[in-house]
């Protein structure tokens, strides 16, 4: 897959990902299919230029303003390692 490629080559991009907790435990398919999925994505996040972060359940639903005041995405700057807090 293409986008996968993007993550593997020599000149990644810095890459940060907000999962929530419920969509890693929601069934989809057969455990095995749900096992690989989740392989994937700890081999993906053990690369330097990835960060894969997780909501926990507790943390419960944000609130429609915090949610409306939280970009979908950021564009990173190619001189950081980190994406800067909000």
């Amino acid at each position: 897959m293409a986008r996968r490629a993007v993550l593997t080559r020599a000149s990644a991009p810095q890459f940060f990902a907000v999962l929530d907790e419920g969509a890693l435990r929601r069934p989809v398919g057969e455990p095995g299919v749900m096992r690989r999925q989740l392989a994937h994505l700890l081999s993906v996040a053990e690369q330097p230029h990835v960060t894969l972060r997780v909501v926990p359940l507790a943390a419960g639903l944000p609130t429609p303003a915090y949610s409306a005041a939280q970009p979908c995405h950021e564009y990173a700057r190619h001189d950081r390692q980190e994406p800067e807090p909000h």
